[in-house]
């Protein structure tokens, strides 16, 4: 704390106000998604809490299914929240995106004030403040991992701008296990970095040897993390399955409101090049990280289509970084301290306020009941009822036509198994199945007619608009 107000005695008040002004916008646009949504969006949301919710109460079972993810470090953290009283999971979820987005906004702010100083920093922090839901899909989607996974990725090269090993090692690990594409981008960065400089070795590299080595030992530790990946997760790796899509933040990237931000991240690159080229394995890693970006998030271009809109945020980042440093470049030209400071305060403000705007409508439509953009009212009353009117020992089943019926084992004490309409029969004929019930979340999906025409076997416990409760007697 001393050493934090040593600091902003030594600086400028306008740059002060500049940095608080920032500061107030990125938490504004963050906070806005847990203050204007009463339940989260996406669909992962669900499936996180379910691995964390009992970590108080079966810590072995937590560690256990946090131990089998991919994403144990974001897990992990995540977990933290049970030692919130009364902790209501859901909304600690939308708050938990929220931190994320601050903490990914501060670490940006922090690697830009070590390239180019306090303006840069509050320019970029205000740019990663307008990129909730506008040009990233975490909030959306509920990729709570991913998004934890980029403050320890920004850190990374932060830390090896001022060569600090330790803090280089510290949070690559923490990047490697906290999201498999951070990790994949981080590994591909530093194999790219170490050919480069295996390739062009000269006697500038002699300063950073140290530096080198940790280069190359973090590549072979990430090898042995591939190679091992391959053995556990083969199977899995090559059926993994997604649908060919186009990137939905290109349009506003290369044609629309960010176009002039990708310009000045250009002009920003260029005065890296010019300021930091003796820092030879931080430009390198710098370059090949700008590069894989931006063949990930235009994959689609190649005929590929993988996630382009997940794989989009990691070129976003490059432009927050590299704009705010080419706007400071711009701004700072004026030669007036005053003139600066109040044109990269008006700007910050006024778009994030924009930002601010456009995003209440979207979380208003979320929030409509008349919409079924998330979880609908109906369905979570329905879950309520089996939460105060099953007995403990009800087995709970659905389909998988929607992920809102994850939300059932989160919110009730309830065991809950997805089943395929054709598996019916076997809960039907499982003597040991001692109470199940089958429920149907109809804005989703209809009631088959088999069930509807058996009164005899799927008696109807509970129904409103949105959701059908079926107690299955067994045969």
């Amino acid at each position: 704390m001393n050493g934090m107000i040593r600091f902003l005695r030594n600086q400028r008040k306008t740059d002060i106000i500049l940095l608080a002004v920032a500061l107030g916008c990125l938490i504004a646009t963050a906070v806005q998604y847990p203050l204007s949504t009463t339940f989260p969006i996406g669909g992962d949301g669900a499936a996180i809490i379910q691995r964390v919710q009992h970590t108080l109460t079966d810590p072995l079972l937590t560690i256990r299914n946090i131990s089998h993810t991919w994403y144990p470090v974001s897990y992990a953290l995540f977990s933290s929240n049970a030692l919130i009283p009364h902790v209501y999971w859901p909304t600690a979820f939308s708050s938990w995106m929220a931190l994320g987005q601050i903490l990914t906004g501060l670490a940006i702010g922090r690697l830009v004030y070590r390239l180019a100083g306090i303006q840069a920093s509050a320019l970029a922090m205000g740019l990663w403040a307008l990129t909730p839901i506008t040009m990233t899909s975490f909030f959306e989607d509920g990729t709570m991992a991913q998004l934890w996974s980029l403050p320890w990725l920004i850190l990374f090269f932060e830390r090896m701008h001022q060569r600090s090993l330790k803090g280089m090692f510290l949070f690559c690990l923490l990047a490697l296990f906290s999201h498999p594409i951070t990790a994949a981008i981080l590994i591909g960065t530093l194999i790219i970095t170490a050919l480069i400089l295996w390739i062009h070795r000269h006697t500038e590299l002699k300063k950073q040897e140290q530096m080198l080595k940790i280069v190359y030992l973090i590549c072979a530790f990430a090898c042995v993390i591939i190679a091992s990946a391959a053995l556990l997760f083969k199977k899995s790796i090559i059926t993994l399955q997604f649908t060919h899509e186009a990137s939905k933040y290109a349009q506003d990237m290369f044609h629309g409101f960010f176009l002039p931000w990708l310009l000045a991240g250009i002009f920003g690159w260029a005065t890296i090049i010019k300021n930091h080229a003796s820092r030879y394995v931080f430009f390198t890693s710098m370059g090949s990280f700008i590069f894989l970006s931006i063949l990930l998030a235009m994959n689609n271009s190649l005929g590929i289509g993988f996630w382009t809109n997940r794989l989009n945020s990691y070129l976003i980042l490059c432009i927050v970084i590299f704009a705010a440093i080419g706007m400071d470049k711009i701004l700072k030209n004026l030669n007036n301290q005053f003139i600066t400071a109040a044109i990269s305060i008006c700007l910050i403000a006024g778009l994030a306020m924009s930002t601010f705007v456009d995003n209440k409508n979207i979380y208003t439509r979320y929030e409509s009941s008349s919409t079924y953009a998330r979880i609908h009212p109906d369905e979570l009353a329905a879950i309520a009822w089996m939460n105060t009117n099953l007995p403990n020992y009800a087995d709970v089943y659905s389909t998988i036509k929607t992920r809102n019926y994850e939300w059932i084992p989160v919110l009730t004490s309830l065991r809950w198994k997805p089943l395929e309409d054709w598996e019916i029969p076997s809960v039907q004929n499982n003597h040991a199945i001692i109470y199940p019930i089958f429920v149907y979340f109809t804005r989703a999906e209809g009631v088959p007619e088999d069930v509807w025409g058996r009164p005899d076997i799927f008696r109807l416990e509970y129904h409103n608009d949105g959701a059908m409760i079926f107690h299955i007697i067994p045969l």
